[in-house]
C-alpha cells in the first residue's frame, strides 16, 4: 500500500520540527554561574600571590583585593571595634589613600595590612608582647612574617586589626573632632599640601564695564604629621598570666589616642613649638587658629546672650551653613541658663496642659562622640572637655566653625618597641617591668582661619 500525499507532508513537517529544535538546543549560550570561591588563608597571605605576573594594574588591583580578603577575614581583638564601619572604612583607604603615587608606588597600604594581618604574624607579635621583643620565642615561620614588618629602628608594625590609626573605635573618650572635621589619610608620604581659595566677587555695571579682578586668592598649606607616642609598662606576672593582653593593650592605647587626640584638637599641642596640630580653642594670638571674636564686656568674666549673636554675625554666610559649636560642658550649661521662655537660644519649648509654655532646653547627651544633641542659634553643639573653662584673660569660651574647613592629617600605622627591662628611677636595678613604645604621627589644624570664630572674653 503506497505513502499518500498527506502522509509525506506530515511526515516532512515532523521532520523539519525536529531539524529546528536541535538546532535552537545546539546554538543555546551557555552561562557560567557566579561562584564567589573562598579563599584559605595561605592563599590570602601568600607574598607570591600579590605579584604574580601581570601588568602594574593587575598587580595593584590583585593586591588591593587580597589586602580586601583578609579584612573581611579578620579577627579584631578589641571588642568596641565597629567592625563593619572598620571594614567600609579600610575598603575606602585602599581606593583612595593607597592609590599608587611617586610616594606610594606599590601600594604600601594594602602589603602592610596582607604582612600584618597574616595568622603567623599575629601569633608572633602576641607572643612579643609575652615575652618583652624576645625574639627567641618565635617559631620559624613567624620569624620570617616579622622580619618584613621590621622598621630601621627596630619597631614592629602594629597588625592592623589592633591598629587604631585604621579601624574605627572612637567609643572611649569623648572626641568630636574626628567626627566632624574634614580627615585625611596619607601613605608613603609625611607631607600633606592643601589648596584654598577665598570667595569670588562678582560685579554689576553698565554696557561695556571694563573687568577687573575679583579674585579668589589662593593658598596652600601644608600639614607634616608629627608623633604621638605612650610608653605602657608591664609586670612579668601579667604578661604571664593575662592570655588576653593583646585585647587590653588595644584598648588601652586606642583610648589613650582618643584622649590626646581630643586635647589636641581643643586647644592645640604648645604656642612655642605647635608640633603640628592647631586647635579650634588655642592660647590667644597663637597662628593659623580660627579668628578670635572677643565679649562685649571686658575686664572679667561676663559673657552674655550678645556675644553669640555677634559670634553669629562674625561668621561668613559661606562658612555659617555648615558651622557647628564646640565648647566645655560647663560652658553648655552656662549658656543654658541665658535661655528664656521664648526658645531663642535652644529653639526647644515644651507645651503643657492649659496653653502654659516653658523653655526646655533638655541635657546634653553623653556621646561618644560628642554629640550633645543640642542646637544653639540652630547650630550642632559638640562637648570638648578639653576646651578651657577659665575665665578672663583672652581664655577661649567656645568655637562655631565650619568643621569642614578644620583638618586632621592621619599619617596611616602604629609602630610598637618592646623595652625588655625597666629600671627604678636612678638606679641599675631592674623592676621586674617590660615596657611596651608605641607612636604614631598625625596633624590637625584650620584651613582657612576665617571659616571659624572663637569667643574670648576680654583681657
Amino acid at each position: 500500500m503506497g505513502i499518500t500525499a498527506a502522509e509525506v507532508r506530515a511526515n516532512l513537517a515532523a521532520y523539519r520540527a525536529a531539524a529546528e529544535a536541535a538546532e535552537a538546543y545546539q546554538s543555546r549560550s551557555y552561562t557560567t554561574p557566579n561562584i564567589n570561591r573562598s579563599y584559605s588563608q595561605s592563599e590570602i597571605y601568600d607574598p607570591a600571590a600579590a605579584d604574580a605576573a601581570g601588568s602594574d594594574e593587575q598587580r595593584g588591583q590583585r593586591v588591593r583585593d587580597l589586602a580586601m580578603r583578609a579584612v573581611e577575614t579578620s579577627l579584631y581583638t578589641n571588642p568596641n571595634t565597629d567592625v563593619p564601619a572598620t571594614q567600609a572604612r579600610i575598603a575606602h583607604l585602599l581606593d583612595t589613600a593607597d592609590l599608587p603615587t611617586r610616594e606610594n608606588p606599590n601600594h604600601e597600604l594594602a602589603r602592610q595590612i596582607l604582612s600584618t594581618g597574616a595568622p603567623w604574624y599575629r601569633s608572633a607579635f602576641a607572643k612579643l608582647l609575652k615575652s618583652g621583643g624576645n625574639a627567641a620565642v618565635l617559631t620559624a615561620e613567624e620569624a620570617r612574617g616579622t622580619a618584613i614588618t621590621m622598621g630601621g629602628t627596630g619597631a614592629y608594625l602594629v597588625p592592623f586589626a589592633f591598629d587604631p590609626t585604621m579601624i574605627a573605635i572612637g567609643v572611649h573618650n569623648m572626641n568630636p573632632y574626628r567626627r566632624t572635621a574634614k580627615v585625611v589619610e596619607v601613605v608613603g608620604a609625611s607631607v600633606w599640601h592643601a589648596l584654598t581659595a577665598t570667595a569670588i566677587s562678582a560685579i554689576r555695571g553698565v554696557e561695556n564695564l571694563v573687568a577687573s579682578e575679583q579674585g579668589p586668592t589662593f593658598a596652600q598649606p601644608s600639614f607634616t604629621p608629627s608623633t604621638v607616642k605612650v610608653q605602657i609598662n608591664m609586670s612579668e606576672e601579667t604578661a604571664q598570666d593575662r592570655p588576653d593582653i593583646s585585647t587590653e593593650l588595644s584598648v588601652l592605647i586606642g583610648e589613650a589616642k582618643d584622649n590626646e587626640e581630643e586635647a589636641s584638637c581643643a586647644v592645640g599641642t604648645g604656642a612655642a613649638t605647635m608640633l603640628n596640630v592647631v586647635g579650634m580653642a588655642p592660647p590667644n594670638g597663637t597662628a593659623g587658629c580660627f579668628t578670635t571674636q572677643l565679649t562685649v564686656a571686658s575686664g572679667g568674666s561676663t559673657v552674655a546672650i550678645a556675644d553669640l549673636y555677634a559670634v553669629e554675625n562674625a561668621l561668613p554666610v559661606r562658612h555659617r551653613q555648615l558651622a557647628q559649636w564646640y565648647m566645655a560642658r560647663s560652658t553648655i550649661r552656662k549658656f543654658q541658663g541665658f535661655e528664656t521662655t521664648s526658645g531663642i537660644l535652644f529653639n526647644a519649648i515644651q507645651n503643657f496642659p492649659g496653653g502654659a509654655s516653658y523653655a526646655a532646653v533638655g541635657n546634653a547627651a553623653n556621646d561618644h562622640y560628642g554629640n550633645t544633641g543640642l542646637k544653639l542659634l540652630g547650630y550642632p553643639v559638640n562637648e570638648s572637655p578639653s576646651v578651657p573653662i577659665a575665665t578672663g584673660g583672652n581664655a577661649p569660651i567656645a568655637t562655631l566653625a565650619n568643621p569642614e574647613q578644620f583638618v586632621i592629617v592621619d599619617r596611616l600605622g602604629m609602630t610598637i618597641q618592646f623595652i625588655p627591662f625597666v629600671f627604678s628611677a636612678g638606679t641599675t636595678y631592674v623592676t621586674g617591668q617590660t615596657a611596651i613604645y608605641a607612636s604614631w604621627r598625625n596633624a590637625a589644624g584650620p584651613l582657612n582661619a576665617d571659616a571659624g570664630r572663637v569667643l574670648r572674653y576680654q583681657s
